[in-house]
């Protein structure tokens, strides 16, 4: 079908309201490109001055896009071979000042007043590239992050899993030689503060990875500084004690805009630091003032000092500033976490040193205007078994772990030091079966076994109404903290971790089971 211009009069005004709405740029050329008609929204487009005329074909491509100026200059033969079908082209023009556009041409050739004319119709579709590149870069985003928290949580595994053996093993051996002052438990100690060192280092640089991959904001909360100051002190007062070292406190004013953990932890990282690199016999200081909009928590220290390269270095990982070789422990990792905390909470750290006068470091963080306050932080409470008073029968604990080594640690443990029944199974699928059928008290569930996860290990269970109400507790060497909530979010009554401490271990199965934890040199 032709398109006869003639026919179009009684409609010119609805046609003209309807390209305009559209926003349309239309064109009609002959095939030589040099007559031809363009409408304003064209001009506008190409950033051309109607009163200048028809841009020629060489003045349009000048407008193209270099990288795209070969391509539309073979469209007119592209156009004329399609037939009566349209030729759609997407390509960016560079306008006069300096903007880059995308635009949508649909074109074909047409037979208007009897001669073969190129006709086509133009839209500037920027926005919506703009938003495709967007919706893709997040979507990679996404893609990117699930990647690094998969990998997280296979390396947290691998690496804690092994260090359960070590760390395991040795505290037995410690048990079996309870003199410290002999040879072979000193040899053990050894090992054993050697693996906790190693373990110090895998966390830290698990929770640094995770902190980094992870744009999911932190909790938020108004929080007094005066309360977190006093929070965090206990975990110091015996580090500085018996360093000599003493804690003062300033004025603590102001309430910040905070996520309490974590707000806590960089409070004891950075005071312990103070601690650690202090002179025997010195002070560290804390205080805090409140601005219009910060409240700036300061840390300071009468420790030697750093130099301006070792503070540019400072938050660097595994950076101990020339440290390595000292006798004070530490990863190198601490700092990092700290910034890493820090800026997650929309916060902002900075230090002030010289050598030979100490280090001080300022926090600051989005003041809370209305001065109120989150409630102080109540620790959950132990969970429980309860059992019919007329059951006689010993308590049951059902370990589901695939691992020889852990399992043989596990049996060992409450074998020797409780008087519970523990069996254990090396899958998912004989695991829920024997949880039918034994009806244990408790069941602690690997999160990784051969045949599926723990997650459908709880899903199987909580769906049969015969062990929907059974104690399960995830036990696992995965500690990455998304990992962590979504497992307590799906049902699991708490989640321990692997290494093992034997004392907390056995301290959480007497909160379980009273008076059923023997007394023993490892607690």
């Amino acid at each position: 079908m032709t398109l006869n211009l003639t026919s179009l009069d009684g409609l010119a005004t609805h046609l003209a309201t309807a390209i305009d709405v559209a926003d349309l740029g239309i064109f009609i050329r002959d095939l030589d490109r040099i007559h031809g008609e363009w409408n304003a929204r064209m001009y506008q487009l190409f950033g051309f001055d109607p009163a200048q005329g028809l841009p020629t074909q060489a003045q349009w491509l000048e407008r193209v896009h270099p990288d795209d100026r070969d391509r539309m200059a073979l469209s007119r033969d592209l156009i004329i071979n399609q037939g009566e079908g349209f030729v759609e082209h997407k390509y960016r023009v560079l306008l006069p000042d300096g903007q880059v556009r995308w635009i949508s041409q649909r074109a074909r050739c047409e037979s208007i007043a009897g001669r073969q004319t190129l006709f086509g119709v133009n839209m500037d579709i920027t926005e919506q590239i703009e938003s495709e590149a967007i919706r893709r870069d997040k979507l990679a985003a996404e893609r990117e992050i699930q990647s690094k928290n998969d990998l997280l949580e296979r390396v947290s595994h691998e690496l804690r899993t092994p260090l359960n053996a070590v760390l395991g093993f040795a505290q037995m051996l410690q048990a079996e030689f309870p003199d410290a002052n002999t040879l072979p438990r000193s040899r053990i100690d050894a090992i054993v503060s050697a693996g906790e060192r190693l373990l110090a280092l895998v966390n830290d640089l698990l929770e640094l990875s995770s902190l980094q991959s992870s744009h999911q904001p932190l909790r938020s909360n108004p929080l007094p500084v005066a309360d977190l100051v006093h929070e965090a002190l206990p975990f110091v007062e015996g580090l500085a004690q018996a360093a000599r070292i003493k804690l003062q406190l300033g004025t603590l004013e102001g309430v910040i805009d905070a996520d309490r953990v974590r707000m806590r932890q960089v409070l004891i990282h950075l005071v312990t630091n103070a601690v650690r690199y202090n002179r025997p016999g010195g002070e560290v200081r804390i205080e805090s003032t409140a601005g219009s909009h910060a409240v700036t928590l300061c840390i300071e220290d009468t420790g030697s000092g750093l130099k301006p390269e070792q503070i540019e270095a400072m938050f660097q990982p595994l950076n101990r500033l020339g440290r390595e070789h000292s006798s004070i422990q530490g990863s190198g990792m601490g700092l990092a976490i700290v910034k890493a905390l820090v800026d997650r909470m929309g916060g902002q750290i900075t230090v002030r040193s010289e050598p030979g006068a100490g280090s001080r470091f300022e926090i600051d963080m989005p003041r809370v205007q209305d001065q109120a306050h989150a409630p102080a932080m109540q620790l959950p409470s132990p969970v429980s078994v309860t059992r019919a008073a007329s059951e006689p029968r010993q308590a049951r604990v059902l370990y589901i772990e695939d691992n020889p080594v852990n399992a043989m640690l596990v049996n060992e443990l409450v074998t020797n030091h409780t008087s519970l029944e523990v069996l254990i199974e090396e899958n998912g699928t004989l695991g829920v079966s024997r949880a039918q059928a034994w009806q244990p008290d408790l069941v602690l569930i690997d999160m990784q076994l051969p045949d599926f996860d723990g997650f459908e290990v709880l899903r199987r269970l909580k769906e049969n109404p015969d062990t929907a109400s059974l104690l399960c507790i995830a036990l696992s060497a995965n500690v990455v903290p998304d990992y962590i909530a979504r497992a307590l979010a799906e049902g699991f009554d708490d989640y321990w971790t692997k290494p093992i401490d034997f004392s907390d271990f056995l301290n959480a199965l007497e909160r379980l089971f009273p008076h059923s934890v023997r007394h023993s040199p490892l607690q």
